[in-house]
């Protein structure tokens, strides 16, 4: 099938929100060249485990593309006409299988030297996309990135690449570690209780929220472990029979919420397939718990857009080889609370850095805190750049000084 060919008949294996949107945007689809469709068909498909954020996000890349006149649609895909496909690429199922396609179409563009022309063609299409978006008005986002008090011996210097963008507290009282954060985040969610804009993600045990607290959608890794196992069990096998990375990319990739006891965890089935690509689309999610937590809060900020998060870090596993963690030898209980330190570090400069690319940035809060070390780092608007303070304070008065009063 060509794109030209495309009818309503032809999505009626999606699941039905996608089916329908599928349908409601079919002229603009066929006017779209092969080498571009199928990524495009591949958010589609999934759009009925999308949080409203991503929903809207692709309707709005839509409703770009049909406001695009004939010579302007022509001009933007033009660079993907010259892609030349091969006869395998063109026989494929791309309707019903867009994430396979473009598993193929990669090795095909890097075996036929048009890697660097493709990766030109897709930047000039979202470029030609004028997305229309509203004034950056919305409330500020809070972030708040708390390491596990276990966190605490060790001489490694925290937050070097976050100092320059915030404020530095070195004396920080050591009390609320736990009460303070959950206050925040249930506060927050009493004032908009929207679903899935105020987020608890835990690397260890999760606390136990206020009991009035609602409207807040909490992860954490031990509560994940049915997913987990069940993809580590896919590894495992792969490495025993010798199958290559790619075949265990594929069989990753393939795996549903069914597969892997995600039912058990949630009853939502947006979540149930957002916790399968956690493990099966992360790398290292399934074995290290800090990886778990920087993969996990960039997912949440990308794609669920929260006004609340709440991420806490605890200790992971201490490293060995890749097969035997892999196998889950001796167990998960050898834990490295100092080699942890880093990877926490780190996650919250990550975290930070994929905040900044939401609307609503400008005015955004961000806290970084390791109670066991006394360390804090603030950022916001209203918060000096670059300083250091040793003056003794909480957390609360610490927060304060980027929240209105």
């Amino acid at each position: 099938m060509t794109p030209d060919a495309l009818d309503r008949l032809a999505f009626k294996r999606y699941p039905s929100q996608a089916s329908q949107f599928a349908t409601g945007h079919l002229e603009i689809l066929r006017r779209l060249p092969l080498a571009v469709l199928p990524s495009i068909l591949q958010q589609i498909i999934a759009y009925d485990w999308k949080f409203p954020a991503e929903k809207e996000q692709l309707s709005d890349q839509m409703d770009a593309l049909q406001a695009l006149d004939t010579r302007a649609l022509a001009r933007a895909v033009s660079p993907f006409s010259s892609i030349v496909l091969s006869a395998e690429l063109t026989r494929f199922d791309w309707v019903n299988q867009p994430a396979r396609f473009l598993e193929l179409l990669t090795p095909h563009l890097w075996s036929t030297r048009q890697i660097d022309e493709y990766r030109d063609a897709a930047k000039h299409f979202m470029d030609a996309l004028e997305i229309a978006k509203a004034p950056d008005q919305s409330d500020h986002r809070t972030v708040l990135f708390v390491a596990g008090a276990e966190l605490a011996s060790s001489a490694y210097p925290l937050f070097s690449k976050l100092r320059p963008h915030g404020l530095c507290f070195t004396n920080v009282a050591p009390d609320e570690a736990r009460t303070w954060p959950l206050e925040v985040l249930a506060g927050n969610a009493a004032k908009s209780p929207e679903l899935y804009k105020h987020w608890y993600l835990d690397g260890g045990d999760a606390w136990t929220l206020p009991p009035a607290a609602g409207g807040i959608t909490t992860l954490s890794y031990p509560m994940l472990d049915p997913v987990r196992k069940a993809v580590l069990a896919t590894m495992d096998r792969a490495i025993r029979t010798g199958d290559g990375p790619e075949l265990l990319h594929s069989r990753m990739a393939a795996m549903q919420p069914a597969d892997c006891g995600a039912s058990a965890i949630t009853p939502d089935p947006v979540l149930q397939h957002f916790v399968v690509d956690l493990f099966t689309q992360g790398s290292g999610t399934q074995i290290y718990s800090t990886t778990f937590v920087q993969w996990t809060a960039r997912e949440i900020l990308r794609r669920a857009q929260p006004d609340t998060l709440l991420v806490r870090v605890a200790p992971r596993v201490r490293q060995r080889g890749l097969n035997e963690l892999i196998a889950r030898q001796r167990g998960e209980t050898d834990l490295d609370p100092e080699g942890s330190i880093p990877d926490a570090d780190l996650g919250a400069h990550y975290t930070w850095l994929e905040l900044q690319k939401l609307p609503g940035s400008s005015n955004s809060v961000f806290l970084a805190w390791f109670p066991g070390r006394g360390e804090a780092l603030l950022i916001g608007s209203s918060v000096p750049r670059n300083a250091v303070s040793g003056t003794r304070m909480n957390i609360r008065q610490i927060y304060s000084l980027a929240t209105p009063r």
